[in-house]
């Protein structure tokens, strides 16, 4: 069977070119901040779904040269490297060093996870090393924040986008697919998507790729639970939070569903930064190969899938 690439990873945007700005200002913005070769602190918040990870990645590969990122960009995940011992000894030994060019990056995304204590640390990092070292944070809920670490920063909030630049990103994917828009049927389902996902482009997304069959848009196909929790599954095993991942499972989806989840982790287990190696792709398939025939057999289906969640996270 032929490997699935989920549709919101394959089309997020790259380039500039290719983003969908929240107006005409913030577009002008960024692309001063290229054009200078430089930007100041940011602070990306606002809904999720919203952009503000790909900008921000979009940002630091325009300034930044390729060959120079392995020493002059640290990223970070504020919700699972959230603790003071982070900041103390990654974040500060990142940006102490001098750079290849003129400046270090460090990217925290979802700051809205980090503990008091390493927001007060990064107060006093960001004003000792604000010659060396430009921070860019992303996040959904702003007043988890503190006063005095956002004042550091230039922000830009992230709301939703227009239904009209829903449906021309999602009819440009779909054809790109090879999914019709002939009728005026499939016009309507793509239009009531992007109504009803406005606020979220990657559910959005997730939803043309769930709901397009044999080459057509399948209208009333858009709550497909399995799939709208896969999103959020691979995010946290990604961030290797298996626990979590057994957890979202398990508060959200009947046992009946787990051989679907199984089956969404076979076609996606590609999509795990880890699973990328093949040998350890070819482990965790006999993993989950294995747990999916024990399924039936188990009497307790939730300890089963934590059981394959932990024989994942040993590979």
């Amino acid at each position: 069977m032929a490997l699935k690439e989920l549709w919101w990873q394959k089309y997020r945007p790259k380039t500039l070119d290719t983003y969908i700005f929240q107006n005409d200002a913030q577009e002008k913005v960024v692309r001063k901040f290229i054009e200078e070769g430089s930007f100041p602190s940011l602070l990306f918040w606002g809904l999720r779904g919203s952009g503000k990870t790909t900008l921000a990645r979009i940002l630091i590969n325009s300034i930044i040269p390729k060959e120079d990122q392995g020493h002059d960009v640290l990223e970070i995940n504020g919700s699972s490297s959230r603790g003071i011992d982070v900041m103390r000894n990654e974040v500060k030994a990142h940006i102490s060093s001098l750079p290849m060019g003129d400046f270090k990056v460090v990217f925290v995304d979802e700051a809205d996870g980090l503990s008091s204590d390493a927001q007060a640390m990064l107060r006093g990092l960001m004003e000792k090393y604000d010659h060396n070292a430009r921070f860019i944070f992303t996040c959904n809920y702003v007043k988890k924040l503190s006063d005095e670490l956002r004042s550091r920063f230039d922000e830009y909030k992230f709301s939703k986008l227009s239904t009209k630049d829903f449906i021309k990103y999602g009819a440009e994917i779909l054809l790109n697919e090879g999914v019709s828009l002939d009728t005026k049927e499939e016009r309507e389902t793509l239009k009531s998507y992007a109504d009803l996902f406005k606020n979220d482009l990657r559910k959005f997304v997730t939803s043309l790729q769930t709901s397009a069959i044999d080459g057509k848009l399948i209208p009333g196909r858009i709550h497909d639970d399995v799939m709208e929790y896969g999103i959020s599954l691979l995010e946290l095993l990604n961030k290797n939070d298996w626990m979590g991942a057994r957890e979202l499972v398990a508060e959200n989806l009947p046992e009946e569903d787990l051989p679907e989840v199984y089956q969404f982790l076979y076609s996606y287990l590609h999509e795990i930064e880890k699973f990328k190696d093949v040998n350890k792709w070819n482990k965790g398939i006999v993993i989950i190969s294995d747990y999916l025939y024990r399924h039936s057999m188990h009497l307790d289906a939730e300890i089963n899938f934590a059981g394959c969640m932990i024989k994942l996270s040993e590979v």
